[in-house]
């Protein structure tokens, strides 16, 4: 296996068996976002709206189904931040498809908050950050394809580790 070091990667091939696995910033920058959403997930919505919640004269139940389901989402929020930054941090090309399913979840949400935002009138601000979360997922998988290809050295700049796997 080729692998070439290019600006903004870091390459890391330690063993004969290992593979290269290099840095994506792209990825890196998804999994923060998610992390600062699920931060503001955690602070604002535990003070705008699970306070409220409680105090409001909502049925036992439906209080216990909405605690669940914005508890649900919090965790959701900060496993999926966690788990894009490790991927960004180490780069995998076996890491793709589930960074594939992350990244077109995300997407498709924001659409469904922008069509929230429509239909009732309210700006529901998370797809800002879903919509871009989404983009730097595909860029970040952009790039890495284009970095993974092994390609002929071009110039003398580029610097080439082989690896026999």
């Amino acid at each position: 296996m080729r692998c070439l070091i290019h600006l903004g990667c870091a390459l890391k091939c330690s063993s004969p068996f290992s593979f290269c696995i290099m840095r994506n910033s792209f990825i890196l920058a998804a999994g923060v976002l998610y992390l600062l959403t699920a931060l503001a997930h955690t602070i604002e919505g535990q003070i705008s709206m699970i306070g409220p919640l409680m105090e409001s004269t909502l049925d036992s139940e439906l209080k216990s189904q909405w605690l669940v389901v914005w508890y649900l989402i919090t965790g959701l929020l900060w496993c999926v931040g966690l788990l894009l930054t490790s991927i960004g941090l180490k780069y995998h090309p076996k890491s793709e498809g589930i960074v594939i399913v992350i990244g077109t979840i995300s997407f498709v949400f924001s659409l469904v908050f922008i069509g929230s935002s429509l239909w009732t009138g309210y700006h529901a601000t998370e797809y800002v950050f879903l919509l871009a979360i989404s983009t730097a997922i595909f860029i970040g998988l952009r790039k890495a394809k284009v970095l993974s290809v092994a390609a002929p050295l071009k110039s003398t700049k580029d610097i080439s580790v082989n690896i026999n796997v």
